[in-house]
């Protein structure tokens, strides 16, 4: 399920010089989505908003630092969306 960064399935070419996060693991975004307890669409919108950038030169699946996902899961309980506050 989870890929080690030294071993990226699929022909993914994932330098691990390029992340220096010793023992992270690449995901794809419904290994992502698992992870943190949020729907694949969070995992795309958090994307699409900046908040989260695939490896760069991951091939398709997407790959993304779980360390990543982590952080910006983290970040978003933190400073939730604006909408929150406005009771949507």
């Amino acid at each position: 399920m989870i890929r080690e960064v030294e071993a990226a399935a699929d022909g993914d070419h994932v330098d691990p010089e390029v992340h220096k996060v010793e023992g992270d693991v690449a995901v794809t975004a419904a290994e992502a989505a698992a992870q943190v307890g949020v729907t694949r669409a969070t995992i795309d919108t958090w994307v699409h908003r900046g908040h989260l950038a695939p490896i760069p030169g991951a091939r398709r699946p997407k790959r993304y630092w779980l360390s990543d996902v982590f952080a910006t899961e983290a970040a978003r309980r933190i400073h939730p969306a604006r909408r929150a506050s406005r009771g949507e």
